[in-house]
């Protein structure tokens, strides 16, 4: 069996997108019944993560959309016969559309939150989500979300919800490089991790900024670390400011794939209001 996946980003990318096509590329080629696997991304921004046995990666895509679109047409022509395309992201449908003008291998669309809550912005995007054969998507709320508007068979959806390297996530100290980097000692430590991006307000940065104020009160050595980074970064900060709680939060920008496991040991908690 040959797969081929074409995302958003995957090795040496940043972000759930990126982690979620590097796990189920590795998941399939332990399968022993998938030969090979073909990663097609948009976008690479970090160059030093390997790229595991039996899947390749045509980092070759990556410049624009004309770019990626002209190595989907050579894959298309050259690359052989791929026994299923996943669509890795709703604005990749008319990329694997390709596929369908020869009679080519069923299309899986994938999903992942809010892309998927509601109609595309692109009516071409719409009529591809009822062509395609299958889709993936990783909860119950963001399947019921989509059949609520897409208007496709049920049956045709699978769950397959994110999952954790129990070989490297699980209880441990607190490190104590980032306990001095942050300046937490003796600190109570609330986590919350995500993209701050101000279209995508749903991760819950607001909610906690507005609660630590009562929070505190009951406990001056709370403090919560937001981890992750955006275009909302700043607006956080300064809402912060404004509810008197910036001394008990902490900014620490994008966290390196190394260096996660760490600050969730870090925390007291994990918060992720709604």
């Amino acid at each position: 069996m040959r797969v081929l996946i074409l995302t958003i980003e995957a090795f040496g990318g940043l972000g759930g997108i990126a982690k979620y096509s590097r796990d189920l590329s590795r998941a399939l080629i332990a399968w022993p019944g998938c030969d090979e696997v073909v990663v097609v991304p948009r976008l690479r921004r970090l160059d030093n993560e390997a790229v595991p046995d039996g899947i390749t990666q045509d980092d070759r895509a990556i410049g624009g959309k004309f770019r990626f679109l002209v190595r989907c047409l050579r894959w298309l022509v050259f690359g052989g016969r791929f026994d299923v395309i996943v669509c890795g992201h709703l604005n990749l449908l008319p990329f694997a559309a390709l596929w369908r003008l020869r009679l080519g291998p069923p299309v899986m669309l994938a999903f992942y939150g809010i892309d998927a809550w509601q109609p595309h912005r692109s009516a071409l995007v719409n009529r591809l989500v009822r062509r395609a054969a299958y889709f993936l998507t990783i909860s119950i709320v963001t399947r019921d979300r989509f059949l609520a508007w897409a208007r496709v068979d049920p049956a045709r959806g699978f769950i397959l919800p994110p999952c954790i390297d129990i070989d490297c996530f699980g209880p441990g100290p607190k490190p104590p490089a980032l306990v001095s980097r942050y300046g937490l000692a003796g600190k109570r430590v609330l986590l919350l991790l995500g993209r701050m991006e101000a279209d995508e307000r749903l991760k819950g940065f607001d909610e906690m900024i507005e609660a630590l104020a009562s929070l505190v009160a009951d406990d001056p050595s709370l403090v919560c670390v937001f981890a992750g980074d955006g275009g909302d970064r700043d607006r956080l900060q300064r809402l912060a400011e404004r509810r008197g709680v910036a001394g008990h939060v902490v900014f620490t920008g994008m966290v390196a794939e190394a260096e996660k496991v760490d600050h969730y040991r870090l925390a007291n908690a994990f918060v992720m209001p709604v």
